[in-house]
């Protein structure tokens, strides 16, 4: 019965060791990934855009990978005439795996 706690208990440090590995790769690259994001959002919408906050979550859709944006404002192809889209948040998740295949 020793042996079998002990093969439980390492499994499940290195579990946790996993985790706080990918939520620490996913807090120090948040920066990258976001820029990533908006580089090719950029390259598809062509109207601009105003977005107040950018947030980026491994947790809360686990396992994939959430990023969310507060107060968001796109202009129509007439600035300042209306808003063609408003938001308080929109949300957009994508497999980390596949994205770091290249997909």
């Amino acid at each position: 019965m020793s042996r079998l706690k002990k093969i439980l208990l390492y499994s499940g440090g290195a579990l946790l060791l996993l985790l706080a590995i990918a939520i620490g790769t996913g807090y120090l690259m948040k920066d990258k990934i976001i820029g990533r994001f908006i580089e090719e959002a950029n390259k598809q919408i062509a109207t601009p855009i105003k977005i107040g906050k950018m947030d980026i979550s491994l947790l809360s859709e686990f396992p994939n990978v959430s990023i969310a944006f507060s107060d968001v404002y796109v202009e129509d192809s007439h600035p300042d005439v209306f808003a063609l889209f408003t938001a308080k948040t929109v949300s957009f998740s994508f497999n980390a795996f596949d994205a770091w295949k290249g997909k």
